[in-house]
């Protein structure tokens, strides 16, 4: 069992949730705290209609980077505690959830892989959306359970 990894993941949650208590804060109190007369907001040119935005749209932004942050550990696991498995230098998660199971000797559940690959596939579907139309929503603390799940099966990296 990682807790390494799983406390890696948590990290961005933790991440997110700071991001939408910010963005609440920010929409909320702009003309009460007079945000947007703060020099770094404006010299950015920063508008209270684009905090709305980002506000709208922080679950999926996160939601990627908690999925960068699932296969970075993949990467590092191998590199870490299996260096003799050569990781190629654009792996799919695919490859590299495989590799990982081998190098292991794990199985998972056929269900467990179908909802990581529910996550792949909506994490796709976010980040290049003309190409993965109609995949399934997953929320993200759903996601953060499934990933947990596969490297909760994992040992804590070799130092």
């Amino acid at each position: 069992m990682s807790d390494v990894y799983i406390r890696r993941l948590r990290s961005v949650q933790a991440e997110f949730n700071a991001a939408r208590v910010a963005l609440f804060f920010t929409i909320r109190n702009w003309q009460r705290y007079d945000i947007g007369g703060e020099p770094d907001v404006t010299d950015l040119r920063l508008k209270p209609g684009q905090f709305e935005r980002a506000q709208e749209r922080v679950e999926e932004t996160y939601f990627v980077r908690m999925y960068a942050e699932f296969e970075g550990i993949l990467k590092d696991h191998l590199t870490t505690n299996h260096p003799k498995v050569s990781v190629p230098d654009r792996p799919k998660v695919d490859q590299l959830i495989s590799a990982v199971l081998k190098a292991e000797k794990v199985t998972i559940d056929p269900a467990l892989r179908a909802k990581l690959d529910a996550v792949r596939d909506y994490r796709n579907s976010i980040a290049h959306s003309a190409r993965r139309p109609g995949a399934v929503f997953v929320p993200f603390v759903d996601a953060l359970s499934r990933l947990n799940t596969f490297v909760d099966k994992l040992p804590d990296p070799r130092t």
